[in-house]
């Protein structure tokens, strides 16, 4: 059974006073506290939440892209839709890497 998590998407906003950064879901609970040097605090919080949000995009378009390389790569002649599926697989995997990259 997979464990839940807060759910997506996953926010941070920085309180300059405390010198801290929160983490939160998208239900407004907060998630983390981070209390890391101002160096890096907004850096890791940032990293946390794109990580997170971003998961579940990436590992889907990359089992489609490893599924439909593996349909094409296996078959003799490929047809029509085999290589459609993988040309959608590739550019779902574009769009889950810029949206990663942000």
């Amino acid at each position: 059974m997979k464990t839940k998590h807060t759910p997506l998407p996953w926010s941070y906003w920085i309180d300059e006073e405390k010198k801290q950064a929160y983490i939160e879901g998208a239900d407004y609970f907060k998630i983390h506290d981070l209390y890391t040097g101002a160096t890096y605090r907004e850096g890791n919080a940032e990293l946390i939440c794109r990580a997170c949000n971003c998961h579940d995009k990436l590992l889907e378009a990359l089992k489609e892209l490893l599924f439909a390389s593996q349909v094409v790569d296996g078959s003799e002649k490929p047809t029509d839709e085999d290589i459609n599926r993988l040309l959608d697989a590739h550019g779902a995997a574009q769009i889950a890497i810029t949206e990663a990259e942000k």
